[in-house]
């Protein structure tokens, strides 16, 4: 799978042996406010196992990270992690982000590869789109700002936001005045990786419109960021991720953290009121963010998204086999 644009790819086969458990933290748990009642709550396992046997040589001294879920609205985690962990002790870091950093570190040959892995229950489920009479409140004290553009870039987004959202009243029109924006005018197209050139040319895949939506937002003095996950699998199917999902949420006064679904939104052009604010599929949530530094520092260059685990070795063209699955636990 393509960690960008959730395009199938090869990922080798996977035999993993048994592992040692270790137990984490328990989790936390957040309802947002303002909110319709949740659809239906649907129980899930995720299991998460990545195997370094060393690079093309053979033995070498290998790290490996995985990104673990956080609660966000749909995405409840309702067990304590169990870490797995073979070659070298696990250990959880996190970011500014607020993402949760798995990584392990230690030798890794083909008799003894290293590996990490985890296990976790979780409750999914499709949001529904909040009422409108809970939106009052004005912008968030303390938003972030803008994101850190170039200053014309920024004075670009941020006057074309002014403009389109100039006749909403609360935090909530105007994030919904952005997605009509998007809606009417932006088209998915191929990677760009280039914000400006997204901007002016008004197109881009899900990874670039979103982060231009969260510069818009923020331009505005509203909190929003980047999300990246996994479609819930379809019943019938196999259990393996393979529809990756970029997503944006925002924060609201009266409702926390909304999610805004720009992919949805440019399927269903004349529903963007109805829909906004919402998600119609259950999906687990790995991160937040993106060009991610992770922790401890990873070489080379920042992460686009991080939705699944990564390796560094010491040897050029090191190999890792990754398997995740998400199956119901109720039938």
């Amino acid at each position: 799978m393509d960690p960008v644009t959730g395009s199938r790819t090869s990922l080798a086969g996977r035999t993993l042996g048994l592992l040692s458990p270790l137990l984490l933290l328990a989790p936390m748990s957040c309802v947002p406010v303002g909110m319709h009642p949740p659809e239906a709550e649907q129980p899930y396992r995720l299991e998460v196992l990545a195997r370094c046997a060393g690079g093309p040589e053979g033995a070498e001294r290998a790290r490996i990270w995985a990104p673990a879920p956080i609660t966000v609205p749909g995405c409840e985690q309702v067990s304590s992690l169990v870490l797995h962990g073979r070659g070298g002790t696990v250990v959880e870091h996190g970011d500014g982000n607020g993402n949760r950093i798995l990584y392990i570190e230690g030798p890794a040959t083909p008799d003894a590869p290293l590996e990490l892995g985890y296990t976790v229950d979780l409750v999914l489920q499709a949001v529904r789109p909040p009422d409108e009479d809970a939106t009052a409140g004005p912008l968030w004290e303390g938003g972030r700002g803008g994101d850190a553009l170039d200053p014309t870039l920024l004075e670009a987004i941020r006057k074309r936001a002014l403009y389109e959202s100039a006749q909403a009243p609360t935090v909530f029109g105007k994030l919904r005045a952005l997605a009509v924006l998007f809606v009417r005018e932006y088209r998915d197209g191929p990677p760009l990786r280039d914000l400006a050139a997204c901007f002016e040319q008004k197109r881009g895949d899900a990874l670039d419109l979103c982060r231009l939506y969260v510069a818009h937002a923020r331009s505005l003095g509203i909190e929003a960021r980047l999300e990246v996950g996994w479609a819930v699998p379809r019943p019938g199917g196999e259990d393996r991720l393979d529809e990756l999902r970029i997503w944006t949420t925002a924060r609201v006064p009266g409702m926390e953290w909304i999610p805004i679904d720009l992919r949805d939104l440019m399927l269903h052009p004349r529903e963007v009121r109805e829909r906004f604010g919402g998600l119609e599929e259950p999906r687990l949530r790995l991160s937040s963010g993106t060009d991610l530094r992770l922790v401890p520092p990873r070489g080379g260059d920042p992460l686009a998204v991080f939705a699944q685990p990564v390796v560094e070795g010491a040897a050029p063209g090191t190999k890792l086999e990754v398997r995740m699955t998400l199956h119901r636990l109720d039938g």
